[in-house]
């Protein structure tokens, strides 16, 4: 019989072995470990003359040595082999001798597979991500890479965004590296410290490698309103007109228009909670301004083409 068996590197592994007698009268004399090339064993678990639980144990110096314990209690009976080295990579044979039945012998073919580091995320311009906060824009794309040395055998690199695969498609590099480019396209405002997450896997025996960018993302105002609108105004009256902005990340910049005129110096701003903006524009009209619009402008100066705009048409007296 033939078993198939994998340990990882530097870990605990396990190599099975059956040691149930099929005779129910039946006993173990001897179970020898036996790796494929070597003539003499390697680990010996003998009760000859001896109670089961008082069975003499011995394990090479040259093989496993102290990093060996043979366990009977588990089904089936299992050699433990502590901090497993790629040197023990290979066909194992276990031999049982029981009093009465004959000789069994069972074959592990035991790999040893080597977790890869941990991965690396850079930008477009080979800048590690994970260090740099850098903000994106609302509706640019994301373009990341990720790398990730050694690993045996080579492991899978998939990218999520918070817990959804949004790419598995990676490439094996002769150098090692096997590197996953991401294309996101269009981030948007639910993208907001949302996760991209680079994972390396090439074993369900160890918990995966993974590296995590947290998307930091300015965003365009929503809306804004001039809160104020009176029907008609009149001529050389002093007024405060409020303006609003939203949904801006950082806050927006109001300014104010009187035609295609900035009014400068004429405004205070003040920073509201939940990325809102307030303007006050103190503003005497004159004669000249009946039917002019007075228009308050929102934008994020990092975005371009990000401005909103609220109009008002004076009817002044």
């Amino acid at each position: 019989m033939n078993w198939i068996d994998q340990g990882v590197l530097a870990k605990q592994a396990t190599l099975p072995c059956d040691i149930t007698p099929m005779e129910r009268d039946d006993a173990v004399y001897m179970v020898l470990w036996f790796k494929e090339g070597d003539g003499e064993p390697l680990y010996s678990f003998d009760v000859r003359g001896r109670q089961f639980g008082q069975a003499k144990l011995w394990s090479s110096p040259t093989a496993f040595g102290a990093r060996a314990f043979f366990r009977t209690t588990s089904h089936p009976a299992q050699l433990l082999v502590d901090d497993i080295k790629l040197s023990d990579e290979g066909m194992y044979r276990c031999r049982v001798d029981f009093r009465n039945s004959p000789t069994r012998n069972l074959k592990i073919n035991f790999t040893v597979i080597e977790p890869p580091d941990r991965p690396i995320i850079y930008d477009a311009r080979r800048m590690d991500r994970t260090k740099l906060i850098e903000p994106y824009n609302e509706g640019s794309d994301v373009t990341l890479i990720c790398e990730v040395s050694g690993g045996r055998p080579r492991p899978n690199v998939t990218w999520y965004l918070d817990n959804t695969v949004i790419d598995e498609s990676f490439e094996h590099r002769p150098d090692g590296v096997t590197v996953n480019h991401l294309s996101y396209p269009n981030i948007g405002r639910q993208h907001l410290n949302a996760r991209l997450v680079c994972v390396a896997s090439n074993t369900n025996l160890t918990p995966p490698n993974n590296k995590v960018v947290i998307l930091d993302v300015n965003l365009k105002p929503v809306a804004v309103h001039i809160l104020t609108k009176e029907r008609v105004v009149s001529a050389d009256r002093r007024y405060d007109v409020e303006c609003k902005s939203s949904g801006s990340r950082p806050e927006a910049v109001i300014t104010w228009w009187k035609g295609s005129r900035q009014i400068k110096r004429m405004s205070k701003n003040f920073s509201e909670t939940g990325n809102q903006s307030l303007s006050v524009l103190t503003f005497t009209p004159t004669v000249d301004d009946d039917g002019k619009y007075l228009t308050c402008r929102a934008e994020n100066p990092f975005i371009a083409d990000s401005a909103h705009e609220d109009k008002w048409r004076l009817v002044v007296h």
